[in-house]
């Protein structure tokens, strides 16, 4: 069972952050009806033959609150049992497997929930997704895409970022392969101090060589 109850500023985003981009439902609906009416019933019927029964997959039910005075856990009680009655209703058309992976919150009653629960899909949805609006006691269903424009990650940038420009491991390859070469060469000649000042010589002329390229 997944109830969530306070106000749209932590819920709805919440809510939403624990979809997968698709496309899916969003029913709205008073908190405060018990039981289910047939007119509802007719209306989660008609849904389901819309839009079949995979759009109920991950589908949000948002119930508007309008007694703002109620206790908390009062609202908690009065949500798990609307949810739950919600749920078989549509498992009757979906299967409980289907019906069972709604979420559902409460939000404080808004002047015009359609237009609202728009903005604030637009607002907080995560992903790229198309969502069918449908308030309860009406057949007219209102289809929203959502495309947020998010900036790229972070971590995918330093992954294409190589650490050192490949000119540099080129550079370092030479300059190993000069020192060993050059140093043998002197060593052979006068010995290990042959050795190290052939490879003073050879750093020396290499760094010179890489001030001269970095000032170009």
């Amino acid at each position: 069972m997944k109830e969530d109850s306070a106000t749209k500023h932590f819920f709805i985003p919440h809510a939403l952050s624990r979809q997968v981009p698709g496309t899916r439902i969003i029913y709205i609906t008073p908190l405060h009806i018990h039981p289910i009416s047939e007119e509802e019933k007719r209306t989660l019927a008609w849904i389901t033959t819309q839009l079949g029964e995979k759009a109920w997959k991950n589908a949000i039910i948002i119930f508007i609150h309008e007694r703002r005075t109620r206790r908390v856990w009062n609202l908690a009680a009065m949500l798990k049992r609307r949810s739950d009655i919600l749920r078989l209703a549509i498992a009757a058309h979906v299967g409980w497997d289907i019906a069972s992976s709604i979420v559902t919150i409460i939000v404080n009653a808004p002047e015009n929930p359609l237009t609202d629960s728009q903005l604030w899909l637009k607002q907080y949805s995560p992903f790229a997704s198309t969502y069918h609006l449908i308030e309860s006691g009406t057949r007219e269903m209102i289809p929203l895409t959502v495309t947020p424009s998010q900036p790229p990650c972070p971590s995918e940038q330093t992954q294409s970022t190589p650490l050192l420009p490949p000119h540099y491991f080129i550079t370092f390859i030479y300059f190993y392969l000069s020192c060993a070469l050059i140093g043998t060469f002197g060593m052979f000649i006068t010995g290990i101090s042959g050795y190290l000042i052939t490879f003073i010589l050879t750093l020396l002329l290499w760094m010179l060589l890489t001030i001269l390229r970095m000032l170009r």
